[in-house]
């Protein structure tokens, strides 16, 4: 019987400059200029090192004007390769409401504890809208640090 066998690789397609992420405000500062011009949502996970210095960027989803469905693995797979101690989720609103939905909530707790099995903090989710505003659900108290 034949198997394949393969190897698992990280692929660098491009390089963008960006400092620490020290709070919520960097973070939607990154998914601002990666999001604002998106016409449908779509999920970014920002990986981080020990010291909240950004690491990396993934989409992991792209989904329709309302919606954007994801699974642990997707968010995690490129954060494991890259050996992040930490993500941020962030995603975006087409509608121009950042205010973050029961089902925003949901998926971040289940990540959240996904995190905790594989050892890789989810830090924060931020919502950004292309208007400008955007929503941290840490600091809005829906996320336990």
């Amino acid at each position: 019987m034949k198997i394949p066998q393969y190897r698992v690789s990280l692929v660098r397609e491009r390089t963008v400059a960006y400092r620490k992420v020290e709070e919520s405000r960097s973070a939607a500062a990154v998914l601002h200029a990666l999001l604002d011009d998106a016409p449908t949502e779509k999920l970014v996970v920002l990986y981080l090192n020990g010291q909240n210095g950004l690491m990396g960027v993934e989409v992991v989803a792209i989904g329709g004007m309302h919606a954007c469905p994801t699974v642990p693995k997707d968010v995690f797979r490129g954060a494991i390769v890259a050996g992040a101690a930490g993500i941020i989720l962030g995603h975006n609103h087409p509608s121009g409401d950042p205010t973050p939905s029961k089902e925003d909530v949901e998926v971040t707790k289940m990540l959240g504890e996904a995190g905790k099995l594989l050892g890789i903090a989810v830090v924060d989710h931020v919502i950004v809208s292309a208007n400008g505003t955007d929503k941290s659900l840490l600091d809005l108290g829906l996320l336990s640090s």
